[in-house]
């Protein structure tokens, strides 16, 4: 069973980025269970972590072009959150790398899945509510 499923209530309805938020779930899916595993590698955790830095970034990246498309009022605070939330990510991810753990801890995906769940429900769909409106 998957640590986070994606579902119609976390759906924005505006393709894109759906697709990408399924492929955020999707990595964020596939450290866990390698973190899980009886065997695992802190490298190839250490790398998967980097990855999906890297593609939040692209998410985001995409997210705030999107925004910007429709002249998005609250694009300035939507984006100091991905900022912020880009930042916590690059800590753990240092912080793991760093650290003599061979896991990364329990902690680390309830935070990643209470964000992605409550920024999605929250302030992402105000952006998309605009976005149809527009």
């Amino acid at each position: 069973m998957a640590f986070l499923d994606w579902d119609q209530t976390i759906a924005l309805n505006i393709d894109q980025i759906d697709v990408e938020h399924q492929k955020l779930i999707k990595l964020m899916n596939a450290i866990h269970d390698r973190n899980n595993e009886s065997v695992n590698n802190k490298e190839q955790l250490a790398d998967a972590l980097r990855a999906l830095i890297e593609y939040t970034k692209i998410h985001f990246s995409s997210e705030e072009k999107f925004m910007d498309s429709f002249l998005y009022p609250g694009i300035d605070m939507h984006k100091k959150i991905h900022k912020d939330l880009l930042a916590k990510l690059e800590t753990i991810s240092r912080d793991f790398a760093a650290s003599d753990q061979s896991t990364v801890p329990e902690s680390v995906f309830l935070f990643f899945k209470d964000w992605l769940i409550a920024h999605i429900k929250g302030i992402d769909t105000k952006y998309a509510s605009y976005a149809k409106k527009a």
